[in-house]
């Protein structure tokens, strides 16, 4: 079937009380409102309403329904919000045939930052890394509870690098009680050290393309923001 083709979807039929299951109706919370078992692959409605994606796909698709059986609020399928619980069902023997349910929308996720004289809500990604506008990610491991640096403030910290990954079998190097005026380092160290307060450890992943071979090669470092002298 072609992408355009006008050939009609498969539909679930609306079901009765017993046919999800064939037992006495479900009187518990997480009940589907049509057919009152269980609800398997639940969707909810903007309206608050639960229900087995099967037996709502019926009544809107099936019964060229627009609106929520119980309260008569609008609904369509792209409105319904698919709900992921722990476990899993037995698959439901109706959702042969008929198309997946709807995916959940995502919101992006962002971690507020001061930088500069500003203040940015930066994203997040996957694995819980802050992403800076020069591409460096990072990760706090310990949150630091003292002042944050300036450019002409001179710290102490500590340094780890690895070839590989953090904590990596790979170690590029280990420097301990370093003393450096921030604004004498480069612009990724000044990137990863000002939003830094005193007592953190943070994880920092360098972007592939930056200033030169070295930083290709020890990509993964941590920081450890001991004082400002």
């Amino acid at each position: 079937m072609g992408l355009y083709s006008s050939a009609p979807l498969p539909v679930a039929p609306l079901p009765t009380a017993t046919s999800n299951g064939g037992g006495t109706p479900d009187t518990s919370p997480f009940a589907c409102r049509i057919c009152l078992e269980q609800a398997t692959e639940p969707v909810v409605t903007r309206c608050g309403h639960l229900y087995c994606w099967a037996c709502l796909h019926g009544w809107l698709v099936g019964r060229g329904k627009r609106d929520c059986p119980v309260c008569k609020a609008g609904v369509t399928v792209d409105s319904l919000i698919p709900l992921y619980t722990a476990g899993g069902n037995e698959q439901d023997p109706r959702l042969r045939g008929i198309p997946q349910r709807p995916t959940a929308g995502r919101m992006a996720n962002t971690h507020t930052v001061a930088i500069g004289s500003g203040v940015e809500a930066l994203p997040v990604d996957a694995d819980g890394f802050t992403v800076m506008p020069s591409g460096l990610r990072y990760r706090i491991v310990t949150p630091g509870t003292g002042r944050a640096p300036t450019l002409n403030d001179t710290v102490e910290y500590d340094y780890i690098g690895w070839y590989d990954a953090f904590d990596g079998r790979d170690k590029a190097c280990d420097r301990r009680g370093l003393v450096i005026r921030v604004s004498d380092r480069g612009a990724l160290f000044r990137e990863a050290m000002l939003p830094m307060r005193e007592g953190e450890v943070r994880q920092i992943i360098l972007p592939i393309e930056s200033d030169g071979p070295r930083y290709r090669t020890t990509r993964y470092r941590q920081l450890r923001l001991i004082r400002i002298v």
